[in-house]
């Protein structure tokens, strides 16, 4: 048979002077493996939520990378009755990633935002308030920017914010 232990020398038993004995290594093997899974699987959870892709900038859209420009609140006086309506809005155009579009953007930020500007100024209050109105608007607005860019094509335009009054 196998080798016999003598009662005093098994773990967590009472030797002789009255102290226990050390618990088996294994044990302690065993919760540092689970302690360095879990580090990893908490460590790799950080880094996926907190990529480049998971919040702004860029963001992989199917097979193809894509940036984006904020170009911030735009207030323009409505086309209409002379009673003071406006139209307020921040945009925010995405685009595929790629560094000649981003310069060009980046340079002809001001043209953009006269594009924006002039083609929302143009629009009266019943254009700018029915249901439908942001698609048409935003159809509008990325026809008019693309006809004026060399290097590529805006392919979405959001609205963070859209208000008329």
């Amino acid at each position: 048979m196998g080798e016999r232990v003598p009662v005093s020398e098994a773990p967590g038993v009472k030797g002789k002077t009255g102290q226990k004995t050390k618990p088996h290594k294994n044990k302690l093997s065993i919760l540092l493996l689970v302690a360095v899974f879990l580090a990893g699987l908490f460590t790799g959870g950080y880094y996926y939520v907190n990529s480049p892709g998971a919040a702004g900038g860029s963001r992989i859209m199917g097979a193809a990378m894509t940036s984006s420009l904020d170009l911030g609140e735009i207030v323009v006086n409505i086309n209409g009755d002379g009673r003071g309506h406006y139209l307020r809005v921040n945009v925010t155009i995405e685009y595929p990633k790629d560094r000649k579009l981003s310069r060009e953007l980046a340079v002809k930020r001001p043209q953009l935002l006269d594009i924006i500007i002039t083609t929302l100024r143009s629009k009266t209050l019943e254009e700018v308030g029915h249901v439908g109105s942001v698609d048409v608007i935003r159809d509008n607005l990325l026809e008019e920017i693309n006809k004026n860019l060399d290097s590529g094509r805006v392919t979405t335009i959001y609205f963070t914010d859209y208000l008329f009054h």
